[in-house]
């Protein structure tokens, strides 16, 4: 992994520490309009959005298991 990989969690971990990432149907609505601005013409578009959507997959499935653990 690389540094710049490694500052970047960091600073997701910190952001969640903090409490102050967005809700998930927030970070969905983000997701959605950082997908909207790729460049369609990069040659890592495709590997960009299945990226992207591939983080968002996760997000949802995160934010509904912990929905179910608040029902218990």
């Amino acid at each position: 992994m690389e540094m710049k990989q490694v500052m970047i969690i960091r600073k997701i971990v910190e952001l969640s520490n903090r409490g102050g990432g967005p809700s998930a149907d927030e970070a969905m609505v983000r997701l959605a309009a950082v997908i909207d601005r790729l460049d369609r013409s990069s040659v890592s578009y495709e590997a960009d959005v299945d990226a992207l959507i591939s983080v968002g997959s996760a997000v949802w499935t995160l934010s509904n298991a912990q929905a179910g653990a608040n029902l218990r």
